[in-house]
């Protein structure tokens, strides 16, 4: 039992500094112009996240559990329609709760239980499934 409580408080660590690491990371990128943010709030209505601009390279992406924050790439040329899709995309990530999903998922394949390398082969279907 002692051994699983260090694990699970070695895990719940590694999150949380992770966590904080992103949010250290986040604080550097810069908001979208105000123009931009209005066509944002126009496209979602009730829109009560951030907009970033994140610099390298990747795809954009959305974070948070309560409070969305979308990051697009600061070096990428959207066009309009591309820009709205992309953002419908992020927010129905955020509107499905899969980082929730995600998060439950990770955990529980991190504690290497016999049955997660069976989960981890099925983890698209499980994602979809939670999804639901």
């Amino acid at each position: 039992m002692f051994v699983w409580l260090w694990g699970a408080a070695l895990l719940l660590g590694q999150f949380l500094w992770q966590w904080a690491r992103h949010g250290r990371y986040m604080a550097q990128c810069p908001s979208i112009p105000r123009e931009m943010m209005e066509k944002v709030e126009n496209w979602l209505p009730g829109f009560r996240g951030q907009v970033r601009l994140a610099a390298g390279s990747g795809t954009p992406y959305v974070i948070g559990f309560f409070r969305p924050v979308i990051f697009f790439l600061s070096d990428a040329d959207y066009k309009e329609g591309d820009l709205r899709l992309i953002l419908l995309h992020e927010w129905q990530h955020f509107r499905n709760r899969d980082q929730w999903s995600k998060l439950l998922l990770h955990r529980v394949l991190e504690t290497r239980s016999p049955g997660s390398f069976s989960l981890w082969k099925g983890r698209s279907i499980i994602m979809r499934l939670l999804a639901l």
